[in-house]
């Protein structure tokens, strides 16, 4: 099922280019390069950067079950798969 969604959420564009986390040949790693990469470009252009880092664990504890089930229906899962999550 893992799976069947990532394939569908990558084979319609749905996710941002910046999402690396639970994608296949992306990682952390990536993450941190396009950070660093990023921010070496905009000191070259003498733009200003700012760097902030959220801890967000504990946000998933909290009982959100409806918000997700609405983001799947904008993601426009079928009924029978937002069932099955």
């Amino acid at each position: 099922m893992c799976m069947q969604l990532s394939k569908y959420l990558e084979s319609n564009n749905l996710l941002t280019p910046n999402q690396f986390g639970y994608r296949r040949n992306l990682s952390t790693e990536d993450a941190i390069v396009k950070l660093v990469e990023d921010a070496k470009h905009a000191l070259n252009q003498k733009k200003h950067t700012a760097v902030v880092f959220l801890v967000l664990s504990k946000v998933f504890d909290t009982d959100q079950h409806e918000i997700l089930l609405e983001y799947l229906g904008i993601l426009k899962l079928s009924p029978s798969a937002v069932s099955l999550i």
